[in-house]
């Protein structure tokens, strides 16, 4: 069967300004996309010119004089060639410019070639290698779609579909004018959702404006017939309407064939979702939702309505990997000081390198304060300061951050502020270059050589306060060897209750990690000296989990308890695993306090939704317990080892004069409309970067100027799972989506988990100690890749 088109005059009519616009992109269809190229150009590079933006002056003149060099027929080659030199720049350097993103400024490159004007259709790749060209870059477009579809969602399905659909049509000419339309109607609505909301499509936004103008340049191969009329050897001729009506169903039936394939393949994991953690890949509005995700907790605040951990590398052990709960419990170390003052404790610490026998049998190497993980507990008695003088004994920079702090900006551990190591293992002047973030030196870093004095005035609430590295760009890595210890602040108000204590008063720092087969930890780190490269390999970069649950240091240890209450303060100290917490066979938890302080009141929790950095001080009670009942605690975001967390075992009975008061402590909330400020803060992908508001992390950059201690509204947007944490501040959740917070929200934060999509409204006080701090995301991957900015107390 053949199909052939032939085309038949059509009556002229009278002109009008309109036909004149119409006639001139029908006449000269490369010259129209030429000039949207240039005002491309031109609108982009005017948006970089100071104050706007901190590119060169001379980088946003250039891009201007291309565009107007495109927008004027006489100097279009040379404007052209000055557009593909540009991108290829843009490309190798790994800027982002406005919307020429790097994936945009490589389409630059085709789309000149198309346009290049030399008096034949598709510019020097010809009718052929023009058409070849568009179904390579529409069927990778529908790979990229499959790739970022991280949950499945129904949309994203299509979307690839049509993407193969569109690129293999317009290739083989079918109907080539429909594809185009189709092609430039989906580009458009990607690129508005994707500023919108960055979320689903967020990815391909950057990218959608030069697919539109290279759909337009393609109109330049399949010219409209006046009328088409098409016949078929042997056939009854199909009308236009006909041929339109099959077009628009095998156009939904190929869709719905891809999207069905993509789903089937996604069960089978061939897209690697999701992992011994990742439960269901299923999880968006479309396809359903996770069992395990919510429990009963649907006023919102959950880690979500899909998997948390879904697109998140597991690692597998090489190790043998010893039974579940055979290992006791190890208690951090309480340190003392070295010495007192009227006001003020001092303390010393080494971080140092040493090894531990985690699993039984292996020594593992590891990275940790005065060489232990965890390490010493620090405990900051009311109404007394504590300085604590760090040594640093390792072969690389290190930043320590008290995460939940109210500090000077100086002791407050700003990723640049490096304690540096010894002389003889250089000064680190730079830091690397990785993605779109170039090598830098910052230069309001303040440095010291080995040692430094960290000071911490008394806090203003009794919490649970963790310190950890913060060192820029490595992060995830220095956090996984094992530098993370417990901080613990105390109160008047606190001590007055008849709360669990002394050797009912335990810490739980629990994290996850894989072991290679020497027993070391596995972490895929682009330089495992932590020197010179930082990063993860690319399948880590949504985050790193291990298939080994450790509590304190330990693989699914066991407490012996007695038959009587105890304070559990829990911190989930992993790298990017969120866990929803549940204790089998028990009533629960009876929540107390969170990330800072003591709540106003007690609530009742079933499980407990805990991401990357976020603290839950709770009391389980086990006075009804037996003698000889075991209790496990258990991860229903987990499967295989790690749906297991730890084990108690009540050893023996025991006199027990603790209680929980209806009344915990005195708490004001944050009225929103009394805030001075108000801002958004998009968190979202970029290509191999992850980004706030459209920009990788850079010291010389400020995000926000607040003033001391006052309040501000921020509305957080996200495009993935990301832990927000803001230093030097607390927090209140006023809303998700637009409805009330939900019970893991309760309280003051330094950490709220973002779901996927999800918008939160935050209420945020600043202290009155002004400098320079950061917020960020703290999944440590999404951090070391760029999602990290400043702002300034003034």
């Amino acid at each position: 069967m053949s199909l052939f088109i032939t085309a038949v005059p059509r009556k002229r009519h009278n002109s009008s300004s309109l036909a004149r616009i119409r006639g001139y992109l029908a006449s000269d269809a490369v010259r129209a996309v030429q000039s949207a190229l240039g005002l491309f150009w031109v609108i982009d590079g005017a948006g970089q010119l100071p104050p706007f933006a901190s590119a060169p002056t001379v980088v946003a003149l250039a891009q201007i004089g291309i565009g107007v060099g495109l927008l004027w027929r006489p100097t279009v080659r040379i404007a052209l060639a000055g557009s593909v030199v540009g991108a290829a720049l843009i490309w190798w350097l790994g800027e982002s410019f406005g919307l020429l993103f790097t994936g945009a400024a490589v389409l630059i490159v085709p789309v000149a070639l198309v346009v290049w004007p030399n008096g034949r259709p598709g510019g020097l790749l010809g009718d052929r290698g023009a058409r070849v060209m568009w179904a390579a870059l529409w069927i990778g477009m529908g790979w990229l779609w499959l790739r970022v579809a991280d949950d499945t969602e129904a949309i994203a399905l299509v979307a690839a579909g049509l993407s193969v659909l569109i690129g293999a049509a317009v290739g083989l000419r079918w109907h080539a004018r429909t594809f185009l339309w189709t092609a430039i109607g989906l580009s458009a609505v990607t690129w508005v959702v994707g500023q919108l909301t960055q979320g689903l499509g967020s990815g391909a936004a950057g990218t959608s404006p030069m697919l539109i103008l290279l759909a337009g340049a393609m109109f330049t191969l399949f010219p409209r017939p006046e009328r088409a009329v098409v016949s078929v050897a042997a056939d009854p001729p199909l009308t236009e309407a006909a041929l339109s009506r099959r077009t628009v169903l095998t156009t939904v039936g190929i869709a719905g064939a891809v999207a069905a394939a993509a789903v089937i393949a996604d069960v089978a994991g061939a897209f690697g979702r999701g992992g011994a953690g990742g439960g269901s890949p299923f999880g968006g509005p479309f396809l359903g939702t996770h069992h395990n995700d919510t429990h009963g907790n649907d006023g919102g605040g959950s880690p979500g309505a899909d998997d948390p951990n879904s697109g998140i590398q597991t690692l597998t052990s090489e190790a043998p990997l010893p039974a579940q709960f055979s290992a006791t419990l190890p208690i951090p170390q309480e340190l003392q000081p070295t010495r007192r003052t009227a006001d003020t404790d001092y303390y010393e610490i080494t971080q140092s390198a040493a090894t531990a026998e985690i699993l039984p049998g292996l020594k593992t190497p590891i990275w940790g304060y005065n060489g232990t993980f965890p390490g010493p507990t620090i405990v900051q008695n009311p109404g007394r300061d504590v300085v604590v003088t760090h040594r640093n004994d390792l072969p690389v920079p290190t930043v320590v951050h008290l995460h939940g702090g109210a500090i000077p900006h100086d002791s407050d551990g700003y990723p640049t502020d490096f304690v540096l190591p010894a002389a003889s293992y250089g000064d680190f002047s730079t830091m690397p270059a990785m993605g779109d973030m170039p090598s830098m030196a910052d230069p309001q870093a303040v440095v010291t050589r080995q040692t430094r004095d960290y000071t911490y005035p008394k806090p203003p609430r009794a919490a649970t306060l963790w310190y950890h590295d913060h060192r820029m760009d490595f992060t995830g890595a220095s956090v996984h060897r094992g530098l993370a210890g417990f901080h613990i602040a105390r109160d008047a108000e606190e001590q007055a209750l008849p709360l669990p204590q002394g050797n009912r008063d335990v810490p739980l720092m629990i994290a996850d990690r894989a072991f290679a087969a020497d027993g070391s930890f596995l972490y895929p780190a682009l330089d495992p000296t932590m020197r010179s490269t930082p990063g993860v390999q690319k399948d880590a970069d949504n985050g790193v989990m291990g298939d080994v649950i450790l509590v304190n240091g330990a693989p699914w240890p066991v407490l012996k308890v007695d038959a009587a209450r105890y304070r559990f303060r829990i911190l989930n100290a992993s790298n990017a695993r969120t866990y929803q917490l549940a204790l089998d066979g028990s009533a629960g938890f009876t929540q107390i306090g969170t990330d800072q302080g003591l709540l106003a009141a007690p609530q009742h929790l079933d499980t407990i939704a805990i991401s990357p950095a976020q603290r839950f001080d709770v009391v389980i009670d086990f006075s009804q317990r037996k003698v000889g009942d075991r209790i496990t605690l258990t991860n229903q975001l987990g499967s295989g080892s790690t749906a297991a967390v730890m084990r108690f075992e009540v050893a023996r009975t025991a006199t027990d004069t603790s209680s929980v008061p209806a009344t915990l402590s005195t708490m004001d909330s944050i009225v929103p409309s009394s805030a001075k400020s108000t801002r958004t803060m998009r968190f979202h992908r970029a290509g191999a970067d992850w980004e706030i508001n459209g920009r990788v992390y850079d010291p010389t950059y400020s995000e926000a100027d607040v003033q001391a201690g006052s309040t501000e509204v921020w509305t957080v947007t996200s495009d993935f799972h990301h832990p927000f944490h803001v230093h030097n501040a607390t927090m209140q959740v006023v809303s998700r989506d637009g409805q009330a917070p939900g019970p893991y929200d309760v309280g003051w934060k330094d950490t709220v988990f973002l779901n996927k999509g999800e918008k939160v409204q935050i209420a945020i006080r600043f202290s009155d100690y002004k400098g320079r701090y950061v917020f960020h995301c703290h999944n440590l991957e999404h951090e070391d890749m760029g999602m990290m900015a400043n702002f300034t107390i003034n």
